[in-house]
């Protein structure tokens, strides 16, 4: 994609329109699996990630339930054991 001359982008997307097609379906479906995990929190507006969680040691940065570093994604988008203690 051209960004600078946005005229140079007219045509980018002509050709076989069946391989235009399909590649745009198999996109869209990879968009969707990619996404999947993450719907819930996009639909609730609820961020549950290990930061919020109350099993998770922020200072050595180690779940509590393992005591293991969580990979990166499960730190991002959370887990089935996410707890949040309501303080009142």
């Amino acid at each position: 994609m051209n960004f600078d001359r946005p005229a140079a982008n007219k045509n980018m997307f002509t050709g076989n329109q069946v391989h235009d097609n399909l590649t745009a379906r198999k996109v869209a479906k990879e968009v969707v699996e990619l996404l999947a995990p993450h719907i819930e929190l996009i639909l609730t507006g609820v961020l549950r990630t290990c930061v919020t969680c109350d099993n998770f040691d922020k200072k050595n940065e180690l779940c509590k339930l393992c005591m293991l570093r969580p990979p990166a994604e499960v730190i991002a988008t959370g887990c089935p054991q996410y707890e949040e203690q309501i303080p009142f």
